[in-house]
């Protein structure tokens, strides 16, 4: 048994703000055990607080509450159990008296509390007699009365009369008369227990309990096992059975599963009519209220000629048995009747309502009514129940089910046969079956619409078309199984999203969650680029799908497996000793970091675990230092080094990110000389930025700034590299949020999917439409006048090209939708005067045919030119160099790179950075 429950139920409401925080709460507490106060089994302690009063109080308390040990007090000493294993009344009751403190309750309603419960200590102190021959009852001794009423501060020989008599109204005619009825002992005895059970619920004790079977279960075991069947009907109702029933009601195709209905328990417990267990007790208490000798055995009997057709009702001699939706479980009636007249009468709620204590008279607020029956604990618990259970139908409940795995409450111990029935009887193994024959996931068209339009630019912003073929749509587009969804009615039913239908939303989601961490990575430390601060993250920047030789090089080497993934990929920037710059391929895949060469040969391959160190710069530039364990150090100019950042501390956790202004590095050896070392400067020249005043002017200063330049010095490098780098965002910008909408191209805002897809369709000559193609007729517009005042504020980025040519695909198209565009419109044709009045004169004579002129000649073929959108670098000894504005001359267009001239130098450029003339 736990010895520290409270045996209670409660019911925590938790109010929350529109934010989500909580503000408040209530707390409401149902079928407390109230018994338990006056009568305990065998091995069973009463409820903890009273056996803190009495070790735990100091002694000048003790003797203000004439408090002594549990063995002095009726009401603790039945069961003869005083102690608990692993519990510490004395530290106990200071933590009692401490969390009234921290609750905020004075030093007078603490004494308040301690005095109702003394009281109720020496109430089941009181005993009675009655006189031979005589049913008339009186206390053995007066002196027991005077400390219950000096601590619950009522008049004494009040409290005599009221529990030794009962107030009855005799009415004849019009008039009536009270007339003080003498109770017999037994009476007595129930009216005081009565009043002390009815001081005791109004002390709060929280928690809640299980289902319960022991060796001999009384009313308690069946009140409890009852509400349970009552949650357990509220589970089936609102899980198996509601499931099962949409089901049908949208029409959905699927397997019925069978499963264990116990509203037929619940029923033949807490019916009316026909009458269940609790109207058959009650009416047994009724009208026997005054005998206690073979009551329970004639509500044992009556329960039998009652129930005897009910399938899972059973009577043995002097026990019945219920088959619980967890088991059957046999109860002795003993004690049965005596536990449910739990009747505070009217002449007891009287006695309290006239202390002289506040405290006292604030808990019991009832009304008197005179003619009324008192309620039994059978009512209340029904009531309560029900109430209960009309709050969580309103609800949509969340099920927390706890499991017990032994008896010995002991760590590791594992009663597998004891949680197998639990499994069982919880219902949780059709629950499980109804979930897997069925859909996890259901959402009503509009909103699956809404929340997941962005997938695909056919429904984004909005689908206007019927919502069925919108869905439809989407997850063609996703490449869902049509075993894994059904379309019903009203709503979409799909078994398991996570796994297929929404990776690109779950990629977005991952890649916010990045930036979050790149966030933190960075802040205060890095000063940021623009350009990529709101760069979402794709991981494969070479195209290795259709480009497999860099990992073909890995799996020869015995260095990737077919299996394993390759999480980074990216054209770099190496710099060898004398700090040339050469391009290399940088793969991370199966906790490894490779250099691949251009001869598509492992230059350089090490285990993340053997990574000591990062060094960075605190400023814009992308240069990288990687420190290994075995001194081959690596100087590398990595455009997407924040993504390659967070891929190796999630597989290496324990690895060192340090900003510095200067970093030395150690370099391997090479022939007869031993191992030396470089260092590289960084200095920032903030001369290099300056206030834009307009657009164009945004797009010159955003390039200048990002530009490094490089200076070595010494024979060889010795002297060291000095990278010079413009001044960058604040190092404590903040990327986490959503990306402004000044970045977001107008219409569809593509994933981190759909990036990766542009990215292989750009590499396909037929797939790669020139900006512009297909579109309304466009011109960029002028940066002064209106247009300067339109978009004050607003930063236009180039779009991305690859880091080399050889594996290189321009950015997606959609990227120039961040031009500012205005759309060229031929105005009508003028009429003049002289128009109109030859348009409304009558026609003359005919006039002599006009001869024909003879055509002009064709004017020279024009060479075919181009002016620059964005200025570009050349990555590469083919390529072409230019700025803003510059007129290229067109030689030949191939797929995404053309061929172009530019004063005289011949080489390739990326068409999205261009518009055609």
């Amino acid at each position: 048994k736990h010895q520290n429950g409270p045996f209670q139920g409660k019911y925590v409401e938790i109010q929350f703000s529109r934010g989500g925080e909580p503000v408040g709460g209530k707390i409401s507490q149902f079928l407390l055990e109230k018994s338990r106060v006056v009568l305990q089994n065998s091995g069973e302690r009463n409820f903890h607080i009273f056996y803190q009063l009495c070790r735990g109080t100091r002694p000048e308390m003790k003797a203000a509450f004439n408090l002594a040990g549990p063995e002095c007090f009726s009401y603790l000493n039945q069961s003869g159990s005083f102690d608990a294993d692993g519990i510490d009344d004395v530290k106990e009751f200071g933590e009692t008296l401490h969390a009234m403190e921290v609750m905020g309750m004075d030093e007078s309603v603490q004494e308040d509390i301690i005095s109702v419960l003394s009281g109720i200590l020496h109430l089941g102190n009181v005993q009675f007699r009655s006189a031979a021959g005589d049913d008339q009852v009186d206390v053995v001794d007066v002196r027991q009365l005077e400390s219950p009423a000096a601590f619950l501060q009522i008049d004494c020989e009040t409290l005599r009369l009221k529990l030794t008599s009962r107030l009855m109204e005799s009415k004849w005619g019009g008039k009536s008369e009270n007339i003080n009825v003498p109770l017999n002992q037994e009476q007595a005895c129930y009216t005081r227990d009565a009043l002390a059970k009815g001081l005791e619920v109004n002390v709060g004790i929280l928690d809640i309990y299980g289902f319960e079977v022991f060796r001999q279960n009384g009313f308690e075991q069946f009140c409890i096992n009852y509400v349970n069947e009552k949650l357990q009907q509220i589970f089936i109702e609102l899980t198996l059975k509601a499931e099962q029933e949409e089901y049908r009601q949208e029409g959905i195709q699927w397997s019925e599963i069978q499963y264990f209905n116990n509203k037929e328990i619940c029923e033949m417990i807490e019916s009316k009519n026909p009458p269940g267990i609790f109207c058959v007790l009650d009416d047994v208490c009724a009208t026997v209220h005054a005998v206690t000798e073979g009551i329970d055995s004639k509500f044992c009997q009556k329960l039998a000629g009652t129930f005897s057709s009910y399938r899972y009702f059973s009577y043995a001699t002097d026990q019945f048995t219920i088959s619980h939706y967890a088991g059957s479980v046999q109860y002795s009636p003993s004690g049965f009747c005596e536990k449910n007249r739990d009747a505070l009468n009217n002449d007891l709620l009287l006695l309290m309502q006239s202390s002289s204590n506040a405290f006292i008279r604030a808990l019991f607020p009832e009304k008197v009514q005179d003619r009324s029956r008192p309620t039994t604990a059978g009512t209340k618990i029904r009531s309560q129940a029900n109430r209960l259970v009309k709050t969580l139908m309103s609800c949509t409940p969340h099920y927390i089910r706890c499991i017990k795995p032994n008896e010995t409450k002991k760590p590791g111990d594992f009663d597998m046969e004891r949680v197998k029935h639990q499994v069982m009887y919880l219902g949780l193994k059709e629950n499980i079956n109804v979930r897997r024959a069925g859909f996890a996931y259901r959402r009503p068209f509009d909103k699956f619409l809404k929340r997941y339009a962005i997938l695909t630019k056919e429904t984004w912003p909005q689908w206007r078309g019927d919502p069925k073929e919108g869905i439809n749509h989407l997850m063609a587009h996703v490449a869902m199984d049509r075993a894994q969804w059904q379309l019903g009615k009203t709503k979409l039913f799909i078994k398991s999203p996570e796994s297929k239908a929404f990776r690109s939303h779950n990629s977005d989601r991952a890649v916010s969650n990045l930036r979050s961490r790149a966030r933190d990575l960075y802040h205060g430390k890095k000063e940021r680029r623009w350009c990529s601060l709101y760069r979402q993250y794709v991981g494969d920047y070479i195209g290795l799908d259709e480009h497999p030789g860099p990992t073909a090089c890995l799996r020869r080497e015995k260095l990737l497996r077919k299996k394993d993934k390759v999480l980074f990929a990216e054209t770099v920037v190496k710099y060898d000793r004398r700090f040339r710059p050469v391009n290399r391929d940088l793969l991370l895949a199966a906790d490894r970091l490779s250099i691949i060469g251009r001869e598509l040969v492992i230059k350089r391959s090490v285990a993340v675990s053997d990574i000591l160190s990062l060094h960075l710069s605190p400023y814009q530039d992308g240069f990288l230092v990687v420190k290994c364990r075995d001194g081959d150090d690596s100087l590398l100019e990595v455009a997407c080094k924040t993504e390659l950042l967070l891929l190796l501390l999630e597989r290496n956790p324990d690895l060192k990110i340090d900003f510095s202004t200067s970093v030395e590095f150690s370099l391997p050896k090479r022939g007869l000389l031993g191992r030396t070392t470089r260092r590289v400067n960084f200095v920032c020249d903030r001369a290099r930025v300056r206030q834009p005043d307009s657009v164009h002017d945004r797009r010159v200063a955003t390039d200048d700034s990002a530009r490094v330049v490089l200076k070595s010095s010494g024979i060889g490098g010795r002297g060291g590299l000095t990278v010079t780098v413009g001044s960058g965002l604040s190092n404590t910008t903040d990327a986490s949020g959503p990306r402004p909408s000044r970045l977001v191209a107008a219409g569809n805002a593509p994933s981190v999917s759909s990036r990766r897809s542009s990215i292989r369709a750009s590499r396909q000559p037929a797939s790669c439409p020139r900006p512009g193609a297909g579109r309304e007729t466009t011109t960029a517009a002028p940066a002064s006048g209106s247009s300067r005042s339109r978009n004050a504020g607003k930063v236009l980025q180039p779009p991305q090209p690859a880091a080399s040519c050889r594996n290189r695909r321009p950015p997606s198209d959609s990227s120039d939708n961040s031009r500012i565009r205005i759309r060229i419109r031929i105005p009508p044709p003028i009429l003049t005067d002289s128009v109109i009045y030859q348009a409304v004169q009558k026609p003359g004579p005919p006039r002599p045919p006009v001869p024909r002129q003879k055509p002009p000649p064709p004017p020279p073929t024009a060479v075919p030119r181009c002016v620059a959108l964005w200025a570009y670098d050349a990555q590469d000894t083919n390529e072409l160099s230019f700025n803003v504005d510059d007129v290229i001359e067109i030689v030949k267009k191939d797929s995404a790179w053309w061929h172009c001239r530019l004063n005289g130098r011949e080489g390739l450029l990326p068409s999205n950075y261009v518009r055609e003339l």
